[in-house]
């Protein structure tokens, strides 16, 4: 593939992260409205807020795999592997070290970041693979998650797999089930648009030239940093106003 097509590539996925990026970024300042007491403290509970989450994670998970297929599609790169375990892996550690303090009961024992890790260590064994063996694989993950009923009558120790019935009780919960799907989807988008030699959008030129798109492009570039940091600015944010 061209230096070309492979800038183009980056561009449509940084934009496609940095809207998730943004979508993300109001869900939590809704959560903290109502965890500051201006909305009702029950607002990101309703279906329609409910459906919003649950889409930003789907978009996250969804760029993740295509991310980990354009690094690795070719032949696992070691190297990148093991530097992705350590940024993702410390980044959700420290997540979980600082809900405690902050939520107590409620923090995060395996989020978002927790889940991206262990789909990225699932997908080595197949990432690589031709693209039959990763629509074989994503069709069996699918049925997984379409078939088998959640949440399941398994111990707590399961829960990092799939939703049990003992209540998580966590400000952010991601089981691998369904998300590793969602992950082997984009690998599978991916790999496809790979083989095809294909660029994701007609109007990348366009995109390119457009300021906003551009902008977009800058947030999902810094994606992990911004997930990282936002969250601590607008408590930072709301202390500061309220005393």
């Amino acid at each position: 593939m061209s230096e070309k097509n492979r800038s183009n590539r980056h561009l449509e996925l940084d934009v496609f992260r940095g809207c998730a990026i943004i979508a993300m970024i109001v869900f939590h300042f809704t959560f903290d409205l109502g965890y500051f007491g201006y909305i009702a403290s029950d607002t990101i509970y309703r279906a329609n807020w409910i459906i919003f989450q649950k889409s930003i994670a789907v978009s996250f998970f969804f760029a993740a795999g295509i991310s980990f297929h354009l690094c690795h599609g070719s032949g696992i790169k070691w190297i990148y592997l093991k530097k992705r375990v350590l940024i993702v892996g410390g980044a959700a550690l420290g997540i979980s070290i600082a809900t405690f303090f902050a939520f107590g009961d409620f923090w995060v024992k395996f989020g978002m970041l927790h889940c991206i890790l262990v789909c990225s260590l699932i997908s080595w064994t197949f990432v690589h693979r031709s693209s039959f063996v990763i629509f074989c694989v994503t069709i069996v993950l699918g049925a997984v998650v379409f078939l088998v009923q959640r949440p399941v009558d398994l111990p707590i120790t399961f829960q990092w797999l799939i939703e049990t019935q003992i209540r998580h009780n966590s400000v952010d919960y991601s089981p691998v089930i369904p998300a590793i799907f969602t992950f082997s989807c984009g690998i599978l988008l991916s790999k496809c648009k790979s083989e095809m030699q294909l660029q994701w959008l007609s109007t990348v030129n366009v995109m390119i030239e457009n300021k906003l798109t551009r902008g977009l492009a800058f947030l999902g570039k810094r994606s992990l940093t911004i997930y990282l940091i936002h969250q601590p600015i607008l408590f930072g944010s709301f202390y500061m106003y309220i005393y």
